[in-house]
């Protein structure tokens, strides 16, 4: 359709510098060109097919009562300049990562590797998570169930965006471990690793660990480059709108100085359906869910924490009164709890009380000292017998690890 007419591309085409934004003036023009071939197919004097092609061509779906066609609106919006493509739906939900998955399963097939075996690896009981994550991380192994395969589509990943999220750093770890860089897959493998880099530099992004500038602009490099080897291991037969979408994403992370994503209010009608379902009060339905609605988030708000925090029962350390001590805290966008095997730089270490004093939040850690390289993004470690302490601002979460039997830990990060 696009080499029909000049100036466009496909969208596989994997070179950003090809795209162009419409301004606010020609979009007009191209929704009003669409209505009135819609007015044509209505009356008959334009065939449904054509219509197809046009619509398909300009990108969009007419829509009489949409905002790009409310005529009072146009001249205070750009509906191009303000739209965000959520990179969660592009990546996640039967998105590019979800469909690049797939595919590298399907091409290890020759090498014995099968999504049965992705399974018992995920469902292994020595994998050991992070307090916060560990209740969804331990039912990943379900995402390769027989009860999840679908009819039509056996090799397709169903999964929701947060399981893919907490399963992708686990299987680039089982490829890393069971492919490598060996032969008859290479192409596809790293097309595969280069899914997972544009997934870890929108997650750094997401997370202020990096400087975002910095991080958008290597994620625009990284986002072009995996389409390309994309292409190159699999052609063109799984690319979707998705891969060109997520090219889409660095500028708006440049534009915002942040991530934006669906996350924030995903799931949260379950929230609304919940108390509906309960509501027998059909004279006044809509006041009554409302009512509950909102009750719900008045009581979510008397227990929610505003910024990094300690969690849980908390005490003061005795002979310091100006220090305060508890199992769990909060930092920004996870939780650290004792146990759990968190990292500094190229450094782990066990929680083993977290810590408030004068204001600043801190872990006091068993150090482990690193013994092996096991892979790319794993590394083993032992514990050293000297403890330290870790300032909040200077750690991160790893994303598993388990316990060998002469007592190192295997760690995985991002």
């Amino acid at each position: 359709m696009a080499a029909r007419r000049d100036g466009y591309v496909e969208i596989s085409c994997a070179d950003p510098s090809c795209f162009k934004s419409w301004p606010a003036s020609e979009l007009a023009v191209m929704v009003d060109t669409l209505g009135d071939a819609n007015a044509r197919v209505v009356a008959g004097t334009m065939g449904v097919g054509r219509y197809k092609e046009l619509s398909q061509s300009i990108g969009l779906n007419w829509n009489p009562d949409g905002l790009i066609a409310d005529l009072r609106l146009r001249p205070h919006i750009d509906p191009i300049g303000v739209m965000t493509y959520d990179w969660v739906h592009n990546m996640l939900q039967d998105g590019v990562f979800s469909a690049e998955a797939k595919a590298f399963i399907k091409a290890c097939e020759p090498l014995g590797i099968s999504r049965a075996q992705v399974q018992t690896f995920l469902k292994d009981e020595a994998w050991m998570f992070p307090m916060f994550a560990k209740g969804k991380a331990k039912q990943l192994h379900r995402v390769f169930d027989v009860h999840r395969i679908s009819t039509d589509q056996p090799d397709k990943i169903k999964a929701t965006c947060s399981e893919l999220l907490g399963l992708y750093g686990l299987l680039r770890h089982f490829f890393e471990i069971h492919v490598g860089d060996g032969g008859a897959v290479l192409a596809e493998y790293r097309s595969f690793l280069a899914a997972c880099e544009v997934l870890d530099l929108i997650l750094i992004a997401k997370r202020c660990t990096g400087d975002v500038v910095q991080v958008a602009n290597r994620l625009a490099i990284a986002a072009a480059e995996h389409l390309r080897l994309h292409i190159v291991a699999y052609g063109t037969q799984y690319v979707k709108p998705k891969h060109h979408w997520t090219l889409d994403v660095p500028a708006q992370i440049l534009r915002d100085g942040c991530v934006l994503d669906a996350f924030i209010i995903e799931r949260t009608h379950l929230l609304v359906k919940g108390i509906a379902e309960h509501v027998r009060n059909t004279s006044g339905y809509e006041r009554s869910v409302l009512s509950g609605v909102l009750s719900c988030a008045f009581k979510a708000a008397e227990v929610a924490h505003l910024g990094d925090s300690l969690l849980g029962k908390v005490a003061n350390l005795p002979g310091h009164p100006n220090v305060k001590v508890a199992d769990k805290m909060a930092i920004f966008t996870f939780e650290v709890a004792i146990d759990d095997v968190i990292l500094r730089g190229d450094s782990a270490g066990i929680v083993v009380a977290c810590v408030l004093e004068h204001g600043r939040l801190m872990a006091v850690v068993d150090v482990m000292v690193q013994v092996e390289v096991v892979s790319n993004h794993t590394r083993a470690f032992r514990l050293s017998g000297m403890a330290d302490v870790w300032l909040a601002t200077e750690i991160s979460h790893c994303i598993a690890w388990y316990c060998k039997p002469d007592g190192s830990f295997v760690v995985i990060r991002m």
